[in-house]
């Protein structure tokens, strides 16, 4: 079976906000920034034919109003780069992406987690990937 994943922008910018991501007094991590990072992020279709709840994912994966996992994952970075990425820097004084994902996910994301969550990811350590 065909497992899928698709967030409405209403849950993304939950998400956001719950995260503490979503910062008003930042000019780059309000809420319109987060439906700018959610609208950008959707790609391409996803694979045709393979139906999920009697929808096929092919349209799941081209709707405007829903995330499937890959642009998902390309709202993290994004996030990553508008909340972190001018803060964050490597040894040599350079801005990192890298450094920039491992702050979101443990200032950001880890701490906000359900405690569910959180013991599902126990013994997982963001910063050694």
């Amino acid at each position: 079976p065909h497992e899928f994943m698709a967030m409405r922008m209403q849950d993304f910018c939950e998400f956001t906000r719950c995260c503490n991501i979503t910062d008003t007094r930042s000019p780059s991590c309000k809420l319109a920034n987060m439906e700018a990072i959610f609208k950008a992020s959707k790609g391409p279709a996803g694979p045709s034919g393979v139906q999920h709840h009697g929808i096929s994912l092919e349209g799941m994966a081209t709707h405007p109003h829903l995330l499937h996992r890959s642009e998902f994952m390309e709202c993290i970075v994004h996030l990553a780069l508008a909340k972190h990425f001018k803060a964050t820097h490597t040894a040599e004084g350079k801005p990192s992406v890298a450094a920039a994902m491992v702050r979101l996910f443990e200032e950001d994301i880890e701490p906000n987690l359900s405690p569910t969550a959180k013991i599902r990811s126990k013994g997982r350590n963001v910063s050694s990937v």
